[in-house]
Formats: C-alpha cells, structure tokens, sequence
C-alpha cells in the first residue's frame, strides 16, 4: 500500500436498518429510521423526504403512502386530508393537479376558442402574458389543492408592484377566469380560497390613478392639427377617431359596406362587444371617406379584400396572427402574437412632428376624447350607441334594463350627440385642408 493510502473501516459504528425494534416486527416497511432526527425517511429522487416520527410509524406510513405519487413525478405533495384512509381509491381524483397542469389545459380551451373566432388573438397572447407571470410567482409545479390565500396575496403584492390599478385587475381577473374555469370543468375538485388581498381595485383606487397620470384626451386644437397635417389615408381614420370613437384597430377593420355616405353614417356590429353601432358622419368625415376611396390601393392579400383602408403593399393596417415559435432553452413550442399596426405607427410619427405630448399618446386616445366630449350631450344612451360600448358600461344601475327594452334609438339624439362633439371641435374655426 502507498504511503498516501489511508486505511478505512467502512459501517463502524454504524447500526444497520434492522437494528430498529419495529423493522425487526415488521421488515416490510417501506421506510428507514433516522436517529439523528427522531424521523422515518425514504430516499426518492436521490433525496431524503421526511414522513413522522420515530414513535408514530402508521402515521408516518400514511403520510408516505400519501406523498410518494407525487413526489416520484417530482411534484408538491398536496396536504394530505385528515380523513384519507389510505386507499388510493379514496384519492380525490384531482389532487394531482399542478398549476402548470390546470393553465395548459385552459389554454388549450382559449387556443380553441382563438381558432373558431370566438376570441382575438391579441386577447389569447394576453391571457399567455399573465397566466405565465402566474405561473412564475406560484410555481408551475405546485399542486392546486395546496394554494392558500397567503400564495394569492404574495401574487397580489407581485402584480400591484408592477402594474396599475387597471391592468393590476385585468390580472386578477384572469386568474379567477383559470380557476373558475378548472372548477367547472371538473379539472379540479373545488375552486381555492383567494382571501381578502387578491381583488380587483375599487373604482376610486383607479380615479387616483388616473388623477395622477394627468390628461388622458387630446384637446380640440391638438385633433385639428392632427387633421390638418394628415396624409389622406390617415385624415379619413382620424376624423372617425374623432367622429365615431373609432379605435386603430376598428378603422384599419372597417368594410366597405359598411358605410353608407349617402345616408351619411355607418351602421353595423362593434366586434368586440357585438353591440349595435350606429355612427352619424359629419361632412367632414364623408368628403376624407370619398377622397381615401379615391386613392385606395389594390387588395393584394385576401384578408384585405373589401376594407376601406388598405396599405400601399395591398394589406390590412393591422394585422394579428397567432404564430408557432420555439422556446431555445426548454426546446418548448408555445404561441406567440404577431402583431403589425400601421395605423399606430403613423398616427405616433404624426404626434411627434407635431410636438403633441400626452401620456400614452396612441390612436386609441381619440376614442378617449370623443366619449369624453359626448357625455356633455347629456343622452348616455345615444353616446353609448355611437362607441357600442356594452349595456351598464357607461350607467351600470341602468344597463340590464337598457339591454332588454331599449331596441331602437331616434336618429336624431344620435345626430344631436355628434354634432356636439363636431362642435366643440370646430368651434375655434380653424381652416380645414383642402383636399
């Protein structure tokens, strides 16, 4: 032997598994004794899981029987419940739901519902967005029977840390919408207990929000620049920003057959919220209509067919698409949004050139402005008729009755509405440009 070798005694000192009393009773049972700790142990996935007392081995052999399912998957183990006899049929048959688990399968649910037109793909790619945040605070492997309200108040304390009080409850709700949907859908056996923190925020926690964000609208002379200094394209989209509380991605969507310049409006289904739209158009609008149709270009895509607007490359000004990607470091595959918005992109140039400052500046802040300016009208209904704004969105104590009786609205509250909001856009007299 080396002069460096050492001589080892390997186990001396060490008493042997069958030295215990109650294996030497019971050489079957599954698990080891650990002195050191008082504990009975079994080694699963080259670590050592603790399951009771030295003293207590059919507690400690219930527990195991519990536990080992999951954690030979390399799951949580859910609390085991008081009255589990030990017989696997007993089981609740959700109790092995993982969180990853339950979001995949109602992701899948919305994928199908993505796919039959049902929801939008921008609406899939942010129900992707948040339940990942989720997922990333909670844990993907942890068990859904074992998440108490302190997990959902470590989620709220997250989400609150990193967004508003408007998007802080878009979250919140989300994540009710997965549980709820597992619920019903018999994914799980009973929905968690969220506690008191996990809430969407009150209505007067968003108006200090929005008081400290400052001006949300445009003012009139900031819209009729923007009119003035517009390409025709870009002219006609903003006047039924204005006109009609238009959004980017409604206008690039309008169809030709849709609007009805003789009659001087536009009349058809919002596709957001499927309510009736019923838009008088000023004249102001027809005339940037007409001259927009006259310098159209071609269609060269079949989604762009019969729209109203259409890009120089014969596209939608917005498009959405859902796209496969591939995830580098897990070799996952997952849905990504593909999003291009012309409209936006433009509109913003525009804003920049003209030296317009307003906090998240974007298109989407004419809609802002025109219900902002209607609601002087003093006729909520004809307002709402105008955005097609849902039913109690803008009178909740009001909306279910306005939704079953109200059916038709006198085109001429319609028109009055209007011509408020063209008043007070003109009503300085700037020179509109000629076209």
């Amino acid at each position: 032997m080396g002069k460096n070798s050492i001589k080892t005694r390997k186990g001396k000192g060490r008493k042997r598994r069958s030295d215990h009393p109650y294996l030497r009773e019971n050489p079957d049972f599954p698990l080891s004794p650990h002195a050191a700790t008082n504990r009975w142990y079994k080694v699963i996935g080259q670590r050592r899981h603790y399951f009771g007392r030295l003293d207590a081995p059919d507690r400690a052999l219930l527990l195991y029987r519990w536990e080992a399912p999951y954690l030979h998957q390399g799951l949580t183990p859910p609390p085991m419940p008081e009255e589990w006899s030990g017989d696997d049929a007993d089981r609740p048959t959700n109790a092995h739901v993982t969180l990853r688990d339950l979001v995949n399968r109602w992701l899948t649910r919305q994928y199908e519902r993505t796919k039959a037109g049902k929801l939008a793909d921008s609406t899939f790619d942010s129900y992707q967005s948040i339940v990942g945040h989720m997922l990333g605070v909670l844990g993907k492997l942890a068990p859904v029977t074992g998440l108490r309200p302190a997990d959902f108040t470590r989620l709220a304390d997250r989400i609150k840390a990193k967004y508003g009080p408007t998007t802080a409850s878009k979250h919140v709700t989300v994540c009710r919408m997965v549980f709820k949907w597992a619920y019903e859908n018999e994914v799980i056996d009973t929905p968690p207990r969220f506690g008191d923190e996990f809430r969407i925020a009150s209505k007067a926690e968003k108006r200090v929000a929005r008081w400290v964000r400052g001006r949300q609208v445009y003012t009139a002379d900031e819209v009729r620049r923007l009119i003035d200094a517009a390409d025709v394209h870009l002219h006609a989209m903003i006047l039924l920003g204005i006109n009609g509380g238009y959004t980017q991605k409604e206008v690039a969507h309008l169809r030709l057959d849709e609007i009805d310049l003789e009659a001087g409006q536009i009349d058809h289904l919002r596709p957001k919220t499927k309510e009736r739209r019923t838009v008088p158009l000023w004249k102001e609008t027809i005339e940037a209509i007409q001259a927009s149709i006259e310098h159209r270009p071609t269609p060269k895509v079949d989604e762009a067919e019969g729209l109203l607007f259409i890009t120089r490359t014969g596209k939608p000004w917005v498009r959405e698409s859902l796209v496969t990607v591939t995830d580098k470091k897990t070799g996952r595959e997952r849905k990504r949004l593909s999003r291009t918005d012309a409209v936006n992109l433009q509109f913003r140039k525009l804003l920049r050139r003209l030296n317009i400052d307003l906090v998240d500046s974007a298109f989407g802040k004419l809609r802002a402005t025109h219900r902002t300016v209607a609601d002087g009208a003093g006729d909520v209904n004809a307002a709402r008729r105008i955005v097609g704004h849902e039913a109690g969105e803008d009178d909740p104590n009001a909306g279910a009755v306005d939704e079953h009786y109200v059916r038709t609205i006198d085109p001429a509250r319609l028109r009055k509405v209007s011509d408020h909001v063209r008043k007070w856009l003109y009503t300085r007299g700037s020179k509109k440009k000629k076209r």
